[in-house]
């Protein structure tokens, strides 16, 4: 579209874009003061912030990482944590005596299946 656009203009895409932009930069309204508009825009910067109602009791609370109620937070994340690996660790132990008890028993029968397992076959 853009280059066909351009080509009814006998112009280049190049060209054509660079005129659009150019138009579309004029057509915005710039933003005139006077001198005292100027002033008065000025000192309203370098004067005293206005105080936000929001932002003061933002400011006031305390962090989330914060305080008895993050302490308690960590506590119970910690003892999660625990309970986790126990569990973790208790499933290899059962998986552990489950495989020794296989591999006993297959050496009892004298089954196949111990071999691999270093058993005499």
């Amino acid at each position: 579209m853009i280059d066909r656009m351009a080509g009814l203009r006998r112009r280049s895409r190049t060209d054509f874009m660079g005129d659009a932009a150019a138009r579309a930069a004029e057509e915005v309204e710039l933003i005139r003061l006077s001198a005292e508009g100027f002033d008065a825009f000025m000192a309203s910067l370098e004067g005293p912030p206005a105080i936000v109602p929001e932002i003061v009791t933002l400011v006031s609370r305390s962090a989330p990482w914060e305080g008895a109620a993050a302490d308690d937070r960590i506590d119970a994340a910690r003892s999660q944590h625990r309970i986790a690996v126990d569990r973790a660790r208790l499933g290899r132990q059962r998986h552990w005596h489950r495989t020794v008890q296989a591999r006993a028993s297959a050496m009892r029968r004298g089954s196949r299946a111990d071999r691999g397992w270093g058993c005499v076959p």
